[in-house]
């Protein structure tokens, strides 16, 4: 699972679930929803050749 923050900060997370603020996500403050989907389709893919 990869959590994707949207319209919050890191330290909103930290407020509403601390145990989060420490794992991989992706923002879309730094990347587009876009990125992020064109990110898992190339992880994904990549796994399915495997």
């Amino acid at each position: 699972m990869l959590p994707i923050w949207h319209e919050i900060s890191r330290d909103g997370i930290a407020k509403q679930s601390p145990s989060l603020v420490d794992k991989i996500a992706r923002n879309t403050a730094v990347s587009t929803v876009a990125e992020i989907a064109d990110e898992i389709a190339e992880v994904v893919q990549e796994a399915v050749n495997t």
